[in-house]
C-alpha cells in the first residue's frame, strides 16, 4: 500500500501494536523501528507518532498487550481463587516466553501501563479471596511477582540442559553433590516446575498467615 495514500485517521493503536509485535517476533528489538512499523501499517512514520511518542512508548504498548491477553479471563472464571490465579500466572509466563522482546523490556525496566495496573489489582483481589488481609496481601503479591519474573528470565536465558555445564567449572571432588544430582537438576519440564514452584509458594504463604 502506498504510504502517502492511506488516511491517517484509519490507523489505530491496536494495529500499530499488532505490526510492532510481528516485527519484534521476527527481528527482535533492534529490528523494531518506527519506520518499519509505519511501512507495515502502510502509513508515514509521522502517523505512528500520532499514537506513540517514541520507541520506548511503543515497547510499553507491546508489553501491555501481552499482559492484557494474559488477564483476559483472570477473575472471570467460575473456579476457586487458587486455580484461577495459577492458570493466570501460567498464561502470563507463557505469553512473555512467546514474545521474548516484550519479556526483555518487562525484565529490564519498569513498565507502567493500564494492563499491569489491572493485573496487580486482580492479584490483590485473589489474595483477599484467599483470606489474607492488609500487608499480607501485598507481600503475597510481591512474592508471586518475584517468582514469575525469575521464571521468565530463567526460561529465556538458561535452558535446563545448560546446567549440566556446571560440572565442568569445578573438579568433581570439589562438588560431589553437584555431580551426583546434575542429571535431575539439568533435565526438567519448565512449565511443570513453574507450577510446582507456585504450589510450594502458595502453600507457604497460606501457612504463614
Amino acid at each position: 500500500m502506498n504510504t502517502q495514500r492511506r488516511a491517517k485517521r484509519d490507523l489505530t493503536i491496536e494495529e500499530v501494536v499488532d505490526r510492532a509485535m510481528e516485527i519484534a517476533q521476527t527481528d527482535g528489538e533492534r529490528g523494531l523501528t518506527m519506520r518499519r512499523v509505519a511501512e507495515a501499517c502502510g502509513v508515514t512514520t509521522m502517523a505512528i507518532y500520532h499514537h506513540v511518542a517514541d520507541k520506548e512508548a511503543l515497547l510499553t504498548a507491546v508489553v501491555d498487550r501481552v499482559v492484557a491477553e494474559a488477564i483476559a479471563d483472570f477473575g472471570a472464571a467460575d473456579r476457586p481463587w487458587r486455580d484461577d490465579l495459577v492458570e493466570f500466572l501460567c498464561r502470563y509466563r507463557a505469553g512473555f516466553l512467546e514474545h521474548p522482546t516484550a519479556a526483555q523490556v518487562y525484565l529490564r525496566r519498569p513498565v507502567i501501563s493500564a494492563s499491569l495496573a489491572r493485573c496487580t489489582e486482580l492479584m490483590f483481589e485473589a489474595f483477599e479471596n484467599a483470606g489474607l488481609e492488609g500487608r499480607r496481601v501485598t507481600d503475597a503479591t510481591d512474592a508471586v511477582v518475584l517468582l514469575l519474573m525469575g521464571a521468565i528470565g530463567n526460561d529465556l536465558t538458561r535452558p535446563p540442559a545448560v546446567r549440566h555445564e556446571l560440572t565442568q567449572a569445578l573438579p568433581a571432588e570439589a562438588a560431589p553433590r553437584l555431580n551426583r544430582d546434575i542429571d535431575a537438576y539439568s533435565h526438567r519440564d519448565p512449565e511443570a516446575r513453574f507450577r510446582e514452584s507456585l504450589d510450594w509458594l502458595l502453600d507457604g504463604l497460606l501457612a504463614a498467615d
